[in-house]
């Protein structure tokens, strides 16, 4: 499900390479307001945001188990994509 995601994805920045994987915004302003879009579309990501980064290095961080189908990996991926 983790090289799904990241094959999806691939054009976007994502950083790592675990099952934890954070999805580079930058400014933090605009990763709240991503988290707020995929809250709206019942997905939950929380924004990482300074003082937990630096600043300008805010993120969305995504933590994949096996307990998600590919089908919600998709729609998840299909969100970013549209954003």
């Amino acid at each position: 499900l983790t090289n799904r995601f990241r094959d999806r994805l691939k054009a976007k920045k994502l950083l790592g390479n675990t099952h934890i994987i954070p999805y580079f915004v930058g400014d933090s302003k605009e990763c709240s307001a991503l988290s707020e879009r995929l809250r709206n579309d019942h997905i939950w990501a929380m924004a990482i945001r300074y003082p937990t980064v630096s600043v300008n290095q805010a993120r969305i961080r995504f933590s994949l188990t096996a307990a998600f189908t590919t089908t919600q990996i998709d729609e998840v991926c299909d969100c970013l994509l549209a954003y």
